[in-house]
C-alpha cells in the first residue's frame, strides 16, 4: 500500500496503513461490514460495539473450527 486505504465498515470510515494490496484491505472490509450486518439484523442491535465483538467472535470461531478439521483430515 502506498498510502492510506479508506474503507466503510458499519458506517464508519477507516483510514487503513499497512503493507497489503488496497483491492485486498477493500475485500476484507467488505468481508467485515458484511458479517457485522447480518449479525446486527439478527441480534436486533445497534450497538456497534457489541456487534462488533459478536462478529470478531463469529470470525474466530469460524477460523478455529476450520483448523480443527483440516487438523482431523491429516490425522487421517
Amino acid at each position: 500500500m502506498s498510502g492510506p486505504t479508506k474503507v466503510e465498515i458499519f458506517g464508519q470510515t477507516y483510514s487503513i496503513q499497512g503493507d497489503l494490496d488496497a483491492k485486498y484491505v477493500q475485500m476484507l472490509a467488505k468481508f467485515l461490514d458484511e458479517k457485522m450486518h447480518v449479525i446486527a439484523d439478527a441480534t436486533r442491535t445497534v450497538d456497534t460495539q457489541k456487534v462488533a465483538v459478536l462478529a470478531r467472535w463469529r470470525l474466530r470461531m469460524s477460523c478455529t473450527l476450520r483448523s480443527e478439521r483440516l487438523a482431523s483430515a491429516k490425522r487421517c
